[in-house]
């Protein structure tokens, strides 16, 4: 009696196994709408168990049973590992949309280097994928190839600010991408995203070794100010900066911090016209004008 309750169960189990056992007798149906019909259905249903059936569809000569294949396969992930030289030859195929579902049923299978190699030969490859692929954007950050990096997250922009999901590779690209032009476009990612995680590597772009990141990460904590005295600390260091820009947006985070003001003071005598400039309009801003020996520096007006 106490095992009743799985007869339920394991009827729909026989009933799911051989309506699977149908789709693939279907996939070699006359009628090309059922056998499209029957690839969506094992999508639905589970395809590993009908690879070799599925890849077989692949040369099938209408454009949606080879799409609908191609999702199905997909879905599979890495149990269809060895129908990956039929989905890489569907990569060229005449059809377009059958060629953006084999870059992605290749990518969800697992070879994002396969995927990756073709986008280096055409990148218009990652402007057929919507919304609906997110999941093989961020699969294809793990490229070797810093160029396929750099163009997913270009790709990104067209699209809402990145989701929770996308903080974790952002941060990690941000942060230790080897490539300039890769971190920085990360920080960019990640300074558009409404998740509270994205603080802490947006933080540490703070002390990157290129002035585009450091700026990045300056962008953010201008939008209010340092959190605490070791943030301002930070901030404060980059006032010394080599590049003039940095110089410049450091002045404006530490903006109505009375602690700093000596600091921003020294900055009127800063080499650089543009950090001289932001310094003064910050104090005129203010309604102040830094004091000297007892009086308005009207000699240190006149020099900026």
């Amino acid at each position: 009696m106490r095992t009743l309750w799985m007869v339920p169960m394991l009827v729909a189990g026989l009933a799911s196994a051989a309506a699977a056992e149908d789709d693939k007798e279907l996939l070699a149906n006359i009628s090309y709408r059922v056998r499209a019909a029957a690839a969506e259905r094992l999508a639905v249903s589970g395809a590993k168990d009908a690879v070799p059936e599925l890849a077989e569809c692949l040369v099938d000569g209408y454009a949606s049973v080879r799409s609908a294949v191609l999702i199905a396969l997909g879905r599979a992930g890495p149990d269809a590992k060895s129908a990956l030289p039929e989905v890489r030859r569907c990569f060229l195929d005449k059809d377009p949309g059958v060629g953006t579902e084999a870059h992605v049923a290749a990518a969800r299978i697992g070879a994002i280097a396969a995927v990756g190699d073709a986008i280096r030969r055409d990148k218009t490859v990652l402007k057929s994928f919507s919304e609906a692929h997110h999941d093989v954007l961020r699969s294809l950050l793990e490229s070797k190839s810093w160029h396929v990096r750099l163009w997913v997250l270009e790709v990104k922009h067209v699209y809402s600010k990145p989701g929770p999901e996308w903080t974790a590779p952002l941060a990690k690209l941000a942060t230790t991408d080897p490539a300039q032009a890769v971190r920085y476009r990360a920080a960019i990612a990640l300074l558009r995203s409404s998740d509270a995680a994205a603080a802490k590597p947006l933080l540490a772009c703070l002390d990157d070794r290129d002035a585009h990141v450091r700026l990045t990460g300056l962008a953010f904590v201008s939008r209010g100010g340092p959190s605490d005295p070791a943030m301002a600390v930070r901030i404060e260091a980059l006032l010394q900066d080599p590049d003039d820009r940095v110089r410049a947006k450091a002045i404006y985070a530490l903006r109505g911090r009375d602690e700093s003001r000596a600091k921003i003071d020294a900055r009127l005598d800063d080499k650089s016209k543009t950090v001289r400039l932001v310094a003064a309009s910050l104090f005129a801003s203010q309604g102040r004008w830094p004091r000297q020996g007892g009086g308005v520096g009207c000699d240190r007006r006149n020099r900026i």
